[in-house]
């Protein structure tokens, strides 16, 4: 007996199998759950592709409107950090604010994680940055 063990010979096989049997084999039906899973597992692949394109847009209006904005919170699609973008989204929004207005909000945001410490290193680098107004812009806002 002579034995063939190649990918060719064995896909000739499969082939022979079911042409012979054809009729005598399941009909296949492919099941929802595993298609539904599929397109989850798609779905959120898109959604992460789609988080990934939104989070450097963000970076990129705080680059031009922030330029410290790396110091000001750890992760800057935190909850707090969203809360301080939305609320204050260019620095002109902060003229005029005091420390304890800012720890307030903060405070707020954050469940009070945030302190005074945070407000005073914002409005300290906010005025480091100096005035990051562009003339072509008028009004900043993202």
């Amino acid at each position: 007996m002579t034995t063939h063990k190649s990918d060719s010979w064995d896909a000739e096989c499969v082939a022979r199998i079911l042409v012979n049997k054809f009729d005598h084999l399941p009909d296949a039906k492919p099941h929802d759950l595993y298609w539904s899973i599929q397109q989850l597992v798609t779905r959120r692949n898109a959604l992460v592709k789609s988080q990934g394109a939104l989070k450097n847009q963000l970076h990129i209006q705080l680059s031009h409107h922030y330029p410290s904005y790396k110091k000001f919170f750890s992760e800057i699609d935190g909850k707090t950090a969203l809360a301080f973008w939305e609320h204050y989204p260019s620095p002109s929004c902060l003229e005029g604010l005091s420390v304890k207005q800012l720890t307030t909000f903060l405070l707020e945001a954050s469940n009070n994680t945030c302190s005074v410490k945070k407000a005073n290193k914002i409005i300290k680098l906010v005025k480091e940055d100096g005035n990051t107004t562009k003339e072509h812009k008028g009004q900043e806002t993202f």
